[in-house]
């Protein structure tokens, strides 16, 4: 959050988050791009986002996630306790 230098009626400053609707609409790309078989079905999200060419779904919305990053996030979530299941454990 960042201050605008504006207040509202109350004198409280206006506070301004740099989530927009382009941030929103690329996360859903790529979230639902890694959900429908992990490779990223390029004609299914261009169908859920509305796009004409699934080329531009491919070249500005959808991106990879790489797997060291995503387990990092699900361990650092994991260490927060946001409810995330454990990992299944090899039984020997």
């Amino acid at each position: 959050m960042r201050d605008t230098g504006e207040c509202d009626e109350n004198g409280e400053p206006i506070l301004k988050t740099d989530v927009d609707f382009r941030c929103l609409r690329r996360t859903c790309a790529t979230l639902f791009g890694s959900a429908s078989g992990g490779g990223g079905d390029a004609k299914s999200t261009q169908s859920q986002m509305r796009h004409a060419d699934p080329s531009m779904t491919l070249r500005l919305y959808q991106k990879s996630i790489p797997a060291d990053v995503k387990m990092a996030a699900d361990k650092f979530e994991r260490t927060l306790g946001l409810g995330l299941p454990q990992p299944a454990r090899t039984l020997n």
